[in-house]
């Protein structure tokens, strides 16, 4: 069992997608072998596996829908049983066979950053450690994704649709989005920064160094390369 569960870790790490057979209402999640395992029977009975993966996404096993589906006009969702299971009401209030779904379906986020290229100062020798001698070009509208060191993209997050209790709501999509912005910032501040000549402003003389024009500013480092 310990190897099963190390291959469920490594499906939910990999965001492997879920699938459900809507003939037989079954849900199975494609492990990295390329075999499915089950997850829940067309009976809404949670296997074992299913019991473990769910509990991993910190949410309760379903049990009289599966969660992986869209909804149907915006809050409808087939049951194990065949019929159709109400969401959310017109008031926008989710009803409590809605709050498994809801929790489970959260938003994901990739925050891009407005990001200023730097390269080596021509005139001097570079100075990694304080970074005096790196000139970053003006702003040309590229925007990127932040990264750490060892690779790999670190601004993306996870939302989740509800607010408030014990009768939670949706809360909105301009919400959700804040959400999302707040924490991408706070994950920029967090960053390391370093100092760079500013090429900005009037163009650099001819016979002037650009550490004698261009100011020093302070650039956070949101992208390794």
């Amino acid at each position: 069992m310990a190897n099963k569960n190390a291959a469920i870790d490594a499906a939910i790490a990999a965001r492997t997608g879920v699938s459900i057979d809507h003939r037989k209402m079954t849900v199975s999640l494609r492990l990295a072998t390329g075999r499915p395992a089950l997850l829940v029977k067309g009976t809404g009975e949670v296997t074992p596996i299913g019991e473990y993966y769910y509990k991993q996404l910190n949410v309760d096993p379903p049990t009289i829908y599966p969660y992986e589906q869209g909804p149907v006009d915006g809050k409808w969702v087939k049951g194990f049983d065949g019929k159709k299971h109400l969401m959310i009401h017109k008031s926008g209030e989710v009803t409590h066979k809605g709050a498994g779904y809801f929790k489970h379906n959260q938003d994901e986020y990739l925050a891009e950053y407005p990001v200023r290229e730097v390269f080596l100062g021509a005139e001097e020798v570079a100075d990694m450690g304080a970074g005096l001698h790196l000139v970053a070009q003006p702003f040309r509208d590229l925007y990127m994704p932040g990264n750490d060191p060892e690779g790999g993209n670190v601004s993306q997050f996870t939302v989740g649709k509800l607010k408030g209790q014990p009768r939670p709501e949706l809360a909105t999509e301009n919400a959700r989005e804040e959400h999302a912005r707040a924490a991408a910032e706070l994950w920029a501040k967090d960053r390391k920064s370093i100092q760079v000549y500013d090429m900005t402003g009037e163009s650099r003389p001819a016979g002037v160094a650009r550490h004698n024009h261009y100011e020093l500013a302070v650039f956070i480092i949101i992208w390794y390369d």
